[in-house]
């Protein structure tokens, strides 16, 4: 069986899973309604990788992967495809989602980050970066999220240490200074297995799911 069409079947097996559980009608339509148009982008980008690929050889935007017997020349910067059309997909999801409208600004400085960090791949790609300077663009890509970002400002005390530091600490600007740090590392620890096969795909789908199981045990959206 051909990959994505096996992949297809999954995710709508695991939708109409997810919908199966969900009582309220109204939210139902919104989530099959975001299903549809994330199933339309995966085609979307499916069909749009050949296509791309061919005209990144042509421009000799290739390389050899060094992970595979054949040396043969693989296209590069094919990233842009599924990020922009990720970056579509997640846009026309805006007027389907009602908690959206109260968080507008968070939402919009979330696109913003991931065009930054689009740009700076494909940018990579095209000029080689150091890693110093991929780096250092990373901070530049969360500006938008720590300007944005209205929420609690304190952490939680590890049990051993709140004899000592009580059961909460307020960080105030260090906390966007952590948050800062904490993108930047999430993002560089998965984009430094680029590469190696199946293991960046893998490592970001094992993130996924733990903050689906976090958000589904704490009763909050994702977006909190």
């Amino acid at each position: 069986m051909n990959l994505p069409y096996l992949l297809s079947g999954i995710i709508v097996l695991v939708s109409a899973l997810i919908s199966a559980k969900i009582d309220d009608s109204v939210t139902r339509k919104q989530f099959f309604s975001c299903a549809a148009l994330s199933f339309a982008g995966y085609f979307i980008a499916l069909r749009l990788i050949p296509a791309v690929a061919s005209k990144c050889l042509d421009k000799g935007l290739k390389g050899k992967d060094i992970n595979k017997k054949k040396q043969e020349y693989v296209p590069e910067s094919l990233g842009i495809v599924s990020g922009a059309t990720y970056l579509i997909c997640v846009i026309l999801c805006e007027p389907l989602i009602p908690f959206v409208v109260t968080m507008l600004g968070q939402y919009n400085a979330a696109l913003t980050s991931i065009c930054f960090m689009l740009f700076l791949g494909f940018a990579d790609d095209v000029l080689d970066l150091r890693w110093s300077v991929k780096i250092s663009f990373s901070f530049l890509a969360t500006l938008p999220l720590l300007v944005a970002y209205s929420g609690p400002t304190s952490v939680i005390v590890p049990k051993p240490f709140r004899f000592w530091f009580g059961e909460a600490q307020e960080l105030g600007y260090l906390y966007h200074l952590y948050m800062a740090f904490i993108a930047v590392f999430t993002t560089n620890s998965i984009n430094i297995y680029a590469g190696v096969n199946g293991l960046e795909t893998g490592q970001s789908f094992v993130t996924v799911s733990y903050t689906h199981l976090r958000a589904h045990e704490t009763g909050r959206n994702l977006v909190c």
